[in-house]
This record gives structure tokens, C-alpha cells and sequence, in this order.
């Protein structure tokens, strides 16, 4: 079977979409059914979507092209016909794509925004909590019982097609605490991660603490060891799987990384504030491997730096060491 999958951005999201997708190949190949996939994406969330291997083919569009992309991706929409195209974005764009391309069946969001469900012939029922009371990753695995397949992860994450990061192997083998300050959204930036930083690097001096990230916030002052290191616009995204992958324990804002964290199957905290944990909270495939932290009355500037270290206490004595069988 040939399909086109679309979920243009943001990270977050599109690891949502590769989690849904995974299980649905894995669970076609358990059946003896075989499918080739191709992804459209927006062109900056690429290398996440090949360092994956879910798809054989990524088409990309840049965010700057106007309303309905460039006149190449609409002629290489009706160029090929496919056997089946998944909209897992829900937009007017992406509905339109979805109506553009050439396809025996075409599956769209039943939440669809901005008048795009007009261009999806079937839709997938919403789970029982609803448009606003369900997870993400729940909303988009209800795709999956139209096309034969269950409403549940197959599995943690994996990125066969990763680039090996540019950071020295030894640090990464010592299986650091990955702390990401940054996020999509300044508003769902916590405060804290400068001041988190300085006391775990000081309390755990044989553990290297690392910032992944791309933003330009100045590294915390007053450390006593070594230990820290940072990767700000040093990891670039096709990387950063693998860098995840080494982790111990990852502590990040409401943000991409922590979905990617939480699909690998490593332990990871998330920090919420005005976004709600129970829509958009880290996905674990095992109990007490995601955690999140609300904020008191959803205000990040609230939460303090001694609930979250107590979080990570505790979370290094019990599930730190506990790692899912990838197989």
C-alpha cells in the first residue's frame, strides 16, 4: 500500500504522528501487510522525520511559502497516486493538500480547525474525552482501528537514520541529565532551568548535565565541578535523538524534546504552565517513566525550583534506571 502522510509541524506534534504511524506499520507487519510511506513536512522538522526510517520518502515545503504552497508541491501532489492519505494536522492547508492529491482514500482530522474537515470524505471518532479532554497522541492513534489496526503504541521510538552528534562520545556514555530551557513559546518557558541547572551540577558532580537546545539563554553561574556542558545550537535535530537516547533523565518545558524524550521510553519530567498536562503531557510507555509538574494556577514563574528538584530526587532514585526493551 502507498501512502501519503501528512503532519507538516510542530515538533512536538510530528513526534506524536511518528508514534501513531510506527504502531500502525508495526502492527500491518505483524499481519503480513506491507505499506510505503511518504511524509510531507515542513521543511525545518525533516531531518526528525528521515532519522526515524518510518518513511522511505519526506517531501518538505517551507513555512514562508503563502496559503497553499509552492507550484512544485501542487504538481508533485497530483503526479503520483496513492492508495491511501492520512491529514494528521488538521488544517485549511493541509485539508487542501489532502483534497489535491490523487488517492483511493482519504482520512482527515474529525477536529479538524479552520474549515479543513470539509475535505476529508472519512474521519476517525474522537476519543471518549473528547476534542478537549483527550490526549494528542490519542486523538491521532484513532486513526489507526479504520485501517485495521489497534488504538495503542506498538513501542518506544527509534531513529535508525540518525546523524552521530557532534559531542564527545565519553560524556554521552556517562548517561547525562539532558535539561532543555527552551520551548516553542516564550510563555511556556519556566524560569527556573538556570538556578535547576547550578544545584544538580553541584549536587551530582560525576553526572554530566547537559543543555540541548537553541535558543541564546547565558549558562548558570556559581558551578562548582565541571560537569556541566552546553549544547545550545550544537544538536541539530536529526542528532538529537541520539543525544536523547543517552540520557538518564531528561527535564524540559512543555516543548518537543520532552514528547521526543517521552516516545523513546526515556525518563523525563515536563514543566507546565499555561498548556494542560493532560492534553499535551508526556506520553510514557511504562508507569512513572513521564512525569509532569503544573504549575501552581498555571503560572511557570510560580513553580518552584525545590518541587521540581524533588521531582528529579525522585526520580533518579526509583524509574531513572528503568529502560524499555526496544525490541
Amino acid at each position: 500500500m502507498d501512502l501519503l502522510i501528512i503532519k507538516t509541524s510542530s515538533f512536538g506534534d510530528i513526534v506524536h504522528g511518528l508514534q501513531a504511524i510506527d504502531s500502525l506499520r508495526r502492527q500491518w507487519e505483524r499481519a503480513g501487510k506491507r505499506g510505503a510511506i511518504t511524509w510531507l513536512v515542513q521543511d525545518r522538522f525533516a531531518g526528525l522525520v528521515e532519522a526515524s526510517g518510518i518513511a522511505e520518502t519526506c517531501w518538505t515545503f517551507s513555512r514562508r511559502d503563502r496559503f497553499l504552497g509552492d507550484k512544485a508541491l501542487r504538481a508533485r501532489l497530483r503526479s503520483r497516486r496513492f492508495d491511501l492519505v492520512l491529514d494528521l494536522q488538521g488544517r485549511w492547508k493541509t485539508g487542501y493538500w489532502t483534497w489535491l492529491a490523487r488517492a483511493d482514500r482519504k482520512i482527515g482530522r474529525a477536529d479538524a480547525r479552520e474549515l479543513a474537515g470539509m475535505f476529508y470524505p472519512e474521519k476517525p471518532a474522537l476519543p471518549p474525552g473528547g476534542r478537549y479532554g483527550s490526549h494528542a497522541l490519542d486523538i491521532l492513534l484513532n486513526y489507526l482501528p479504520l485501517l485495521g489496526g489497534e488504538a495503542t503504541l506498538a513501542g518506544p521510538l527509534r531513529f535508525p537514520g540518525g546523524v552521530k552528534p557532534e559531542v564527545d562520545p565519553a560524556v554521552l556514555a556517562r548517561r547525562p541529565i539532558l535539561i532543555f530551557p527552551d520551548s516553542a513559546q516564550a510563555v511556556k518557558e519556566w524560569p527556573g532551568h538556570r538556578e535547576l541547572t547550578r544545584e544538580l551540577a553541584n549536587a551530582y558532580p560525576t553526572i554530566p548535565i547537559l543543555w540541548p537546545g537553541w535558543s541564546d539563554m547565558a549558562p548558570p553561574s556559581g558551578l562548582r565541578h565541571d560537569n556541566f556542558v552546553n549544547l545550545m545550537k550544537r544538536v541539530p535535530l536529526k542528532s538529537l535523538p541520539e543525544v536523547v537516547g543517552s540520557a538518564r533523565l531528561v527535564i524540559a518545558n512543555d516543548s518537543g524534546p520532552m514528547h521526543l524524550a517521552a516516545a523513546m521510553g526515556i525518563p523525563v519530567i515536563g514543566l507546565f504552565g499555561p498548556s494542560s498536562a493532560v492534553r499535551y503531557g508526556p506520553r510514557g510507555l511504562a508507569p512513572g517513566l513521564a512525569r509532569a509538574i503544573a504549575a501552581p494556577g498555571g503560572r511557570l514563574a510560580d513553580l518552584s525550583v525545590a518541587t521540581v528538584r524533588d521531582e528529579i530526587t525522585a526520580c533518579l532514585e526509583g524509574t531513572a534506571e528503568r529502560r524499555l526493551d526496544a525490541r
